[in-house]
């Protein structure tokens, strides 16, 4: 039998924004609840955009297309992220989007930004940092990931 204060520690930790353990860092990112002006403007902006698609076209399907191109292009910003620093992996979940998971050993630098940090496969900045990086985005935890990243990734370019 489990023990108790370990289940409700696991029920507890979902609605936990952070979660920290000597070995674990946990944290959600929901961008879209978060700023909620921006997600007005910006489903403002798929709507007229899909509207002027219609209008300039005349075929819903043409419309309809638009909205899922827009909306699908966006899914990051509309679907929580649960980002978990292990001693071993990152894993990053997006609900029923799927989960991947990245060993530390892949990063060899990092780079700090407003909203988040790049961990980058390479020492050295390079053009293809943003297809073959990992964008991490902080959810007023700023000092704690990246305290958890200097541990984890030896070189870094700030």
């Amino acid at each position: 039998m489990r023990d108790r204060t370990n289940c409700l520690a696991e029920r507890l930790s979902n609605f936990m924004p952070e979660v920290m353990t000597e070995q674990q860092l946990e944290w959600t990112v929901y961008p879209a609840r978060k700023n909620l002006g921006k997600t007005i403007i910006l489903l403002l902006v798929i709507g007229l955009t899909s509207l002027a698609v219609y209008l300039f076209a005349q075929d819903i399907f043409l419309a309809a297309l638009a909205v899922v191109f827009l909306v699908g292009s966006m899914v990051p910003y509309f679907v929580p992220t649960r980002y978990t620093f292990t001693p071993e992996e990152i894993r990053v979940a997006r609900n029923w989007l799927g989960r991947r998971s990245y060993k530390w050993s892949v990063f060899k630098s990092y780079f700090l930004y407003k909203s988040g940090v790049l961990l980058s496969p390479y020492t050295r900045q390079s053009l293809l940092e943003s297809f073959r990086g990992l964008h991490l985005l902080f959810n007023d935890n700023k000092e704690t990931v990246v305290n958890y990243i200097k541990n984890k990734v030896t070189i870094s370019t700030n």
